[in-house]
């Protein structure tokens, strides 16, 4: 389970639970959002309560694994 914020600038901010019993297959929320192989790499290597930072497009994403 994955808490994902994501701030596209100071007025729009938007969080998200994603679970992954929901996915169809490994990361499919990460790959719909387009991450690319090596963002998946490292949240892969994520341990639980760490969390890790990306850019994506013009919006900056945190993700924290909770589970």
């Amino acid at each position: 389970m994955w808490i994902v914020n994501v701030r596209e600038s100071t007025l729009k901010n938007e969080a998200f639970v994603v679970s992954e019993d929901s996915f169809s297959e490994p990361m499919q929320w990460m790959k719909r959002q387009n991450y690319s192989e090596y963002m998946i790499d490292e949240l892969n290597q994520l341990k639980l309560s760490q969390s890790i930072n990306f850019t994506v497009g013009n919006a900056e994403h945190c993700i924290l694994r909770v589970k």
